[in-house]
Order: C-alpha cells, then sequence, then structure tokens
C-alpha cells in the first residue's frame, strides 16, 4: 500500500523524511515535512505498516496525489511512544493505551491524547439536549446529577448581501494569496496564545551607518538601507536569545533551532535570508536588494515600516516570535555630552514584540527588546 501527497494550495517539495526504511508507522504519525512557498506541513500517515521504500528524495518538488512512500503488511504488534505523564495518567485510570493514537512527533502519545480517551463520553447529553457539566467541563461525581436543558436552536445563516445596481458592482474573487494570508492567520489566532510587548528605540546610529557605508559604496552601485541595519542588529540580538528561534512541537515541547532563517518584510518587498547570521552588513545589504523571490522556510520574522508607528502582527505557526519596526519619528531627549545634560533631536521608533506565551516568558522577550536597543547603539 502506498502514502501519497494531499491536495495542496501550492507547490511543494520534500524538506525532511522523518522516518527510514524499516521502521513501523501508526495511523497519524507524521512521516515527512513538505514545504509551500508560505509554510512547513506534517504528512501523516493514513495507514499502519513498515516503510518499505521511500519514493521522494529530500529536496524534490511533489505534486498532489504523488506517491511518498510504500508500506508493507501492516505489523501485528506496533511499539508505542508515551510521555511519562502521559503513561502516569493511564495507569491511575486503568487505560488501555493501544486504543490512543498520539498525536505528538512520531506518533508519540501525550497527555492530551490521554486525557482525551480518559473523558470520552464522559458527561455526555442525551439526544435533543445538552449537559451543563459538559459545557463547563467538570466531570460528575456519583453523588450529582445530570441537568438538561434544550437544546439551543440552530443561528439562521446571513441574508446574501445584495448587490443594488449589478452595471455598477463587480464580483471580484480572492486571489491565491488572499487565500494562503486568510489560511495562516486563521490558524495562527487558533492555535497560538499571543502576547505584545514593546518599546522606544533611538534610530540615529542607524541613520549614522547608512550615510557613512553609502558615502562609500553607492560609486559601487550597492545601498545600505535601515532595513539592512536593522536586520544585523536583529541577527546579532537573537545569537544572545536563542530561543527566539524556538518552534512548538505539542505534547508540552517545543524545538530548540540553531539556523537564523529571517523572513524580512521592508518597504521594497518580502525577502528570504538564509543563514543570516553567516552576513555582514554588506551582505545582507545584497540580499535586501536581490528582486522578490518565493520564501523559503524561515526561524524568525521581522516587519519594518516606513508608515507605521506600530503594530501587532501575528505570529507565524512554526515560529516563536515576530518583531516589528514602525517609522522613525524625530523627538527631542536629553543626553549628558561632556558632562553636561543638553537637549537633541533623536529619531525614535516603536519596536513590538508579537509572541508565543508557550515559549517564552514576558521577561524574555523584554530581555529581548533590551539587547535589541543596545545592539541598534554599537552599530
Amino acid at each position: 500500500m502506498h502514502i501519497t501527497v494531499p491536495v495542496l494550495s501550492a507547490a511543494a517539495a520534500l524538506h525532511q523524511w522523518l522516518i527510514e526504511i524499516g521502521a513501523t508507522v501508526t495511523i497519524g504519525q507524521p512521516l515527512a515535512i513538505l514545504v509551500t512557498p508560505i509554510q512547513e506541513l506534517a504528512i501523516p500517515a493514513t495507514s499502519a505498516g513498515v516503510v518499505a521504500e521511500l519514493l521522494v528524495a529530500e529536496g524534490d518538488s511533489v505534486d498532489a496525489d504523488a506517491l511518498l512512500v510504500r508500506l508493507a503488511a501492516e505489523p501485528s504488534a506496533v511499539r508505542q511512544r508515551v510521555t511519562p505523564l502521559a503513561r502516569r495518567i493511564a495507569a491511575a485510570n486503568s487505560l488501555d493505551l493501544t486504543a490512543v493514537t498520539g498525536s505528538g512527533i512520531r506518533g508519540r502519545i501525550g497527555k492530551h491524547d490521554v486525557l482525551a480517551l480518559r473523558d470520552a463520553g464522559a458527561d455526555r447529553a442525551p439526544d435533543g439536549g445538552f449537559c451543563i457539566a459538559e459545557q463547563m467541563g467538570n466531570t460528575l461525581h456519583n453523588d450529582e446529577h445530570t441537568i438538561t436543558v434544550p437544546a439551543p436552536k440552530p443561528t439562521p445563516a446571513p441574508p446574501a448581501i445584495a448587490t443594488a445596481d449589478p452595471r455598477r458592482s463587480t464580483l471580484v474573487p480572492w486571489t491565491q494569496s488572499q487565500r494562503d494570508i486568510t489560511r495562516i492567520s486563521v490558524r495562527s489566532n487558533a492555535e497560538i496564545p499571543h502576547v505584545i510587548t514593546a518599546l522606544t528605540v533611538d534610530l540615529g546610529a542607524v541613520g549614522s551607518v547608512c550615510r557613512r557605508q553609502n558615502a562609500v559604496l553607492t560609486r559601487r552601485g550597492i545601498t545600505i538601507t535601515p532595513t539592512a541595519c536593522l536586520v544585523l542588529a536583529t541577527v546579532r540580538a537573537l545569537q544572545r536569545h536563542p530561543q527566539l528561534v524556538a518552534s512548538w512541537a505539542g505534547d508540552d515541547e517545543q524545538i530548540q533551532r540553531a539556523e537564523r532563517h529571517l523572513a524580512v518584510q521592508h518597504p521594497r518587498g518580502t525577502t528570504s535570508i538564509t543563514n543570516a547570521a553567516d552576513l555582514s552588513l554588506l551582505g545582507i545589504a545584497r540580499a535586501l536588494a536581490q528582486p522578490p523571490t518565493t520564501i523559503s522556510p524561515t526561524t524568525f520574522t521581522l516587519v519594518h515600516s516606513d508608515a507605521a508607528l506600530w503594530s501587532a502582527p501575528l505570529v507565524a505557526p512554526d515560529q516563536a516570535a515576530v518583531l516589528h519596526v514602525g517609522a522613525s519619528r524625530p523627538a527631542v531627549g536629553v543626553r549628558e555630552i561632556a558632562g553636561t545634560a543638553q537637549l537633541v533631536i533623536e529619531h525614535t521608533a516603536t519596536v513590538t514584540l508579537a509572541y508565543d506565551a508557550r515559549l517564552l516568558s514576558d521577561d524574555s522577550a523584554t530581555q529581548f527588546l533590551l539587547t535589541l536597543r543596545e545592539e541598534l547603539g554599537h552599530l
């Protein structure tokens, strides 16, 4: 039997195999990671068995319904991977783990899987009504009674939008890009507990670096933009705070990643910078000057605006945080110069960090922004 590629909204490539030939897989176990221009997808097994052949090499492009894996006959016994906490909950409640399909990495059974089995059927409402205890998430004791009320009536569908004059109204369908953005936004809002923190930074050093570098590099056809300086400062801050490039793996676990692949949204477009930590300011400027290309998988997102003062963008499902740097504006500040406090004109901007509360604490997010402010002053 074979496992195929599901129908996707965009072209995909096989990024990484999560199994090997001879491995035993269960239904729902992640087999491979596919990468599209906007996301990474874990392809689950639709059948159980032993991996007989991997039909696609890592890095190859795949189409919908393409064959990925050939499985041998289903094994008679499958070794389950269970977290210690899930095993203790199952033992305390006399649950049979062979009836559980793990939702973690490689089919690992976690706490949520066991709790779902334990609570299956508990406090279920009778036909025609719903149980108050079920709605509250409680489990009734033997001396308690189930209270039911009539089921709510279904909400009627909203009326269709009428077009006043067909000759002056145009029905415009969604583009594929709009569909992709909407799908990612809905998933991000549903899965990620967002938290936001912000502070003000002085971009005066950024302007000085741009003027100094461009005086030398302009004749070579290279321009150092404020975005390039922000990327360099961000990468340096990420090296001091590696937890900001983590990814949520589920089952109360996270993946600590070493790569600094940045998605940069800036006034000229959107750019993917692979291994940004290996580049100098000149290399970053060259990467940003390239024409927009298909965005490859990234571990952190930087948004630089030359119009909006601040924003709270959504965190990508496979990232820990997204940084927004607002437009700079002049402000009066006080600095000590030669032992004397003097008024100066500063070019300030608001930096906002939206982050996944499962991966970062408020203190770690704030410390990252303070480090970024320090790196911007040292450019």
